[in-house]
């Protein structure tokens, strides 16, 4: 069995910012989620496009957090992870 569709489209993205990055173009916050990576929630919301309610539905829906006190946390490989499992879910 090869990569999955969300994996592939993961290491394009990756790619494309490490382009953009080689030519001096650099972004505050990075272009694409690594599946290695740990965001800040505010910084997952500002890249993914999701808002906060978004963000609540997702967590309803199984997508894990990590905390430290108040602040959160989303692991990129966990991302893809529920992004699979909603995705094998609805089809």
């Amino acid at each position: 069995m090869g990569t999955s569709r969300t994996q592939r489209r993961a290491d394009q993205l990756t790619q494309q910012a490490q382009k953009q990055q080689q030519n001096g173009i650099t972004a505050k916050v990075p272009l694409a989620i690594l599946p290695d990576a740990i965001y800040p929630l505010a910084d997952f919301m500002q890249i993914t496009g999701k808002r906060r309610h978004a963000m609540r539905e997702a967590r309803k829906r199984g997508l894990p957090v990590m905390k430290d006190g108040r602040r959160v946390y989303v692991r990129g490989a966990d991302y893809f992870r529920y992004l699979e499992k909603i995705n094998s879910s609805s089809n």
